[in-house]
C-alpha cells in the first residue's frame, strides 16, 4: 500500500556532495530529550529563526518541509553548518555537535529534527503535523520515529565507507544496519497508511526524507 503511493512522498533528487546528518545513534532517553535545550551562545539575538543544517541532510529537509507546509519559511534564515569543523558555533548551540538546530528569536537552540518540528507546530497553532488526537497522534509519532531510525541506519552505513578503509569495514556491523532498513521498509510496506492530505504530518514528511536519501545515497533502491 506505501509504495504504490510512492509519488507522493518524492522529494527532488539534487547531487549534493556532504550529507552530514542530524542523528547518527538512536533518540536518546526522555530525560536527554527534556534537556535538548540551549541557550543561542551568540550576545547577538536573532531576528528571525534561524536553521543551523546542511542541504543534502534528511533530518534538515524534514525541518524545511516542516516549515514550508506550516507556512513558516519566510520566518527561518538558513544558515550552514559543518559539524566536523571544531570551529563552528554548531557545537556551542548543540554540545554534541548535530544537525539540524533551529534557533529561536529569544536565542534559544532546539535539536533534534522530532524536536524543532513540535515546536514549529506548536508556532503555527498546535494539531497541524502533530495531530492533537491522542490514538493518531501516536500513530504519527511512532511513524516518525521508524523513518527516522531506518535514515539513522542509512547514515551509519555510509559513515562505514566515508571513515574507514576499504579493508577494515566491518561486514556485521554493516549487516546489523542494513537489517534494520530492511526491516523497516517491510514495515512501511505492510502497514495500512491513510493518504497523504493537503497537509502532510510529520511521519509522513520523515518517510519521504527518509526515501529521498535512498534516492540520494542508495540509487533509489526502494522503488525497485
Amino acid at each position: 500500500f506505501f509504495f504504490k503511493q510512492k509519488t507522493a512522498y518524492e522529494i527532488p533528487k539534487r547531487d549534493w556532495s556532504s550529507d552530514v546528518c542530524s542523528s547518527d545513534l538512536p533518540w536518546p532517553c526522555a530525560a536527554a530529550q527534556a534537556s535538548c535545550i540551549v541557550l543561542y551562545s551568540s550576545q547577538a539575538l536573532p531576528e528571525m529563526m534561524i536553521l543551523r543544517t546542511t542541504p543534502p541532510s534528511p533530518f534538515g529537509r524534514k525541518v524545511v518541509i516542516a516549515a514550508s507546509v506550516l507556512g513558516l519559511s519566510d520566518q527561518i534564515k538558513i544558515e550552514p553548518a559543518d559539524p566536523t569543523n571544531p570551529a563552528d558555533t554548531l557545537r556551542q548551540q548543540n554540545p554534541v555537535g548535530k544537525i539540524p538546530i533551529l534557533v529561536a528569536e529569544d536565542g534559544q537552540s532546539l535539536f533534534d529534527s522530532r524536536v524543532i518540528l513540535e515546536y514549529l507546530d506548536h508556532r503555527a497553532g498546535g494539531g497541524k503535523i502533530i495531530p492533537a488526537e491522542p490514538k493518531v497522534r501516536f500513530a504519527t509519532l511512532r511513524q516518525q520515529a521508524l523513518a527516522d531510525g531506518i535514515t539513522d541506519a542509512q547514515i551509519l552505513v555510509l559513515y562505514e565507507g566515508r571513515f574507514r578503509p576499504a579493508d577494515r569495514h566491518e561486514p556485521k556491523w554493516l549487516d546489523y544496519q542494513q537489517g534494520k532498513v530492511d526491516r523497516g521498509l517491510a514495515a512501511l510496506e505492510a502497514s495500512a497508511l491513510p493518504p497523504v492530505n493537503k497537509m502532510p504530518d510529520a511521519g509522513q514528511i520523515a518517510v519521504a526524507c527518509m526515501l529521498g536519501h535512498r534516492d540520494l545515497r542508495f540509487q533509489g533502491d526502494w522503488r525497485k
